[in-house]
């Protein structure tokens, strides 16, 4: 049984470090950006125009769904959020996710396969 237990957690790692590449250049951009973009775009932004208050508020959430990442990095994608909510806003939805996979892929460029060990 526990033998069992270990092959299959064995497996679900190898599995998991074959799909973080792909997950981190494809899979979260396209889940983040709606969410932490458009949805906020097309609930608090349109009614409202209020370009700063609404670009904080989705930004605080995305950098702390980052956190994982270390303290630094929470900063860092505060600011990275507010970037990005300035693609959405002046080029749209599909715009703001090539920005952050093309982002994602720097990244994983420049930090190397330790960006993908977290």
């Amino acid at each position: 049984m526990i033998k069992t237990v270990y092959d299959n957690f064995k497996r679900f790692r190898l599995f998991k470090s074959k799909l973080q590449p792909w997950w981190s250049i494809i899979g979260a951009p396209v889940l983040q950006e709606p969410i932490f973009r458009y949805l906020p775009y097309f609930l608090l932004y349109l009614p409202t125009s209020r370009y700063w208050e609404v670009g904080i508020l989705s930004s605080i959430p995305y950098a702390i769904v980052h956190f994982y990442f270390g303290k630094k990095i929470v900063v860092y994608t505060f600011f990275l959020g507010l970037f990005f909510w300035w693609i959405m806003v002046n080029f749209g939805l599909l715009v703001a996710i090539l920005a952050h996979s093309f982002h994602n892929i720097f990244v994983a460029i420049v930090l190397g396969k330790k960006w993908f060990v977290k």
